[in-house]
């Protein structure tokens, strides 16, 4: 599966990267062509002033086919008009150069127009290529063989010449000028782009090596976890139906009621993973006061519950937006955490609950006097199934829960703990009203 992935994953870049190329081989074409309808016209006027009629009607006539090509590109058509625009500037270049000579300079368009063959069509296309390039050379070699006079001369004079040339050669210039130019400035778009989907293509890798580890890893923890309430329910169910006695048997069914809880929260704690990673934010607006109340309610069965003192103070006087079930798994474990990990060698447990609302974010700090943790264990208490606690009868899975449910929140999580004397949960969430 995850191979196949991969490779929809490599199919989809090369498809992405080829449209990407069309559309810039596009986009150029219309550049060359907009380009030659200005150089084609100028040298018709030109020609037109000069008298020489024949030749200026040759470029009009150009002209006019260049227009009809933008028409076709902006009708959504490629390789015809690119073909008909390289068709008819090498006709002209002929057509010209047979009529004033060799010597008037037509011959520098001829890099452009070799040039304009491979940046025109593409590469993998090559009866275009090889058929343009044999165009070219046998286009050169006709006019060299006759001389450049297949069509009557018109013997132009020495001052058009000169000036001729030069605007073939500022015009050939400004070809290869203009090939660079968008050559570098389209390349480096797709070039960038391309590292941008590179580093997409590498970040989504990573997150797919990361899934795998756990993946791995939560099959192996959870078929451990999963079977050990069961066979300790199915342990207690065999002796009870050996026991006559019910102040025994009724022991036995108040453990048999432990390992189901103990199951039954390890199932809301596999649910909870998966909701966050398929599920998209539900924003809603949150009523701390409320929602701290109702989850006290909710744990008020849970063993050593009724030994926690709990001081509670909430500043709220703006509206906060977020996803109401996911807050709800981040406070509800951190709380369970206190209830679960209280120092009952202590004479009080206290949990002080803080809890600051503004506009752009809430701050919300759980503190407890509870066991605490290890400093060499902080940085990994996030890890999935990792127990700081040995005698914790945890999944190992509450506080991964809350730092993935936090991130998906677009919050931050801060743990800070002392072995034996208390621990500090500090979050801090966006107002995500304004998203």
């Amino acid at each position: 599966m995850l191979l196949t992935y991969l490779f929809k994953s490599r199919h989809k870049i090369k498809k992405s990267a080829d449209v990407k190329a069309e559309l810039l081989r596009q986009l150029f074409s219309i550049r060359v062509n907009v380009f030659g309808i200005f150089a084609i016209f100028s040298l018709a006027i030109f020609d037109y002033n000069f008298g020489l009629r024949i030749i200026a009607i040759s470029n009009f006539t150009t002209t006019f086919i260049f227009i009809f090509t933008l028409f076709l590109f902006s009708k959504g058509h490629s390789y015809l008009p690119r073909t008909i625009l390289f068709l008819t500037t090498f006709s002209t270049l002929v057509f010209d150069s047979s009529f004033i000579g060799p010597h008037a300079g037509s011959g520098y368009i001829w890099f452009p127009l070799l040039c304009a063959v491979f940046l025109l069509f593409d590469m993998t296309k090559k009866k275009y290529v090889y058929t343009f390039l044999s165009l070219i050379f046998i286009g050169i070699i006709f006019l060299e063989i006759t001389d450049y006079s297949l069509f009557l001369s018109v013997q132009p004079s020495n001052f058009y010449i000169r000036y001729y040339k030069i605007i073939c050669f500022i015009t050939s210039l400004s070809l290869v000028g203009f090939y660079v130019y968008s050559l570098i400035f389209t390349n480096l778009d797709f070039i960038e782009k391309l590292r941008k989907l590179n580093l997409s293509f590498k970040k989504s890798n990573q997150e797919l090596s990361k899934t795998n580890q756990e993946l791995d890893s939560f099959v192996y923890k959870a078929s451990h976890d999963l079977r050990a309430p069961l066979t300790s329910l199915l342990g207690l169910i065999q002796i009870s139906r050996m026991e006559n006695d019910i102040s025994k048997i009724n022991e036995y069914l108040s453990l048999s009621e432990k390992s189901v809880r103990k199951l039954d929260s390890f199932i809301i704690d596999i649910l909870n993973i998966s909701k966050n990673e398929r599920l998209g934010l539900e924003l809603e607006s949150i009523r701390f006061e409320d929602m701290i109340k109702s989850m006290f309610e909710q744990m008020e069965h849970f063993e050593n519950a009724s030994k926690l003192k709990r001081n509670i103070r909430i500043d709220q006087k703006n509206e906060f937006y977020t996803d109401y079930k996911r807050l709800s798994i981040v406070c509800n474990n951190l709380i369970s955490n206190a209830i679960s990990y209280a120092d009952l060698n202590k004479p009080t447990s206290i949990l002080n609950i803080n809890i600051e609302v503004t506009e752009k974010y809430a701050e919300l700090s759980f503190i407890d006097n509870g066991v605490g943790i290890k400093e060499q264990q902080l940085s990994k208490v996030y890890n999935m199934f990792y127990r700081a606690a040995t005698g914790g009868n945890g999944s190992g899975l509450g506080l991964y829960i809350v730092k993935e449910t936090v991130e998906k929140l677009k919050g931050t999580i801060e743990i800070n703990s002392e072995y034996g004397k208390w621990t500090h949960v500090k979050l801090h969430l966006p107002n995500l009203k304004s998203i």
